[in-house]
């Protein structure tokens, strides 16, 4: 279960780029994202685009991608 919740769980999240491909995946927006994390949406560019590196704010992304996508409806298989 644990696995499930947090694939992460020794607090290492994806790099921008890779959380750039995961929210694009969810079809969530650049400037929704940015708002969520209270950035501007230009940060949150820098950071997806490698531009800018912060291990902190990844994993503050991370989560909250893992929150969205938790928060999508389940499609039935």
């Amino acid at each position: 279960y644990h696995v499930l919740m947090d694939p992460n769980p020794d607090g290492a999240a994806p790099e921008g780029p890779e959380l750039a491909r995961m929210r694009k995946a969810m079809r969530v927006t650049q400037k929704k994202a940015a708002a969520e994390l209270g950035l501007s949406a230009a940060t949150l560019g820098h950071l997806e685009h490698g531009r800018r590196r912060s291990t902190k704010l990844e994993r503050r992304y991370y989560e909250l991608l893992c929150e969205l996508e938790r928060a999508l409806p389940q499609t039935a298989s």
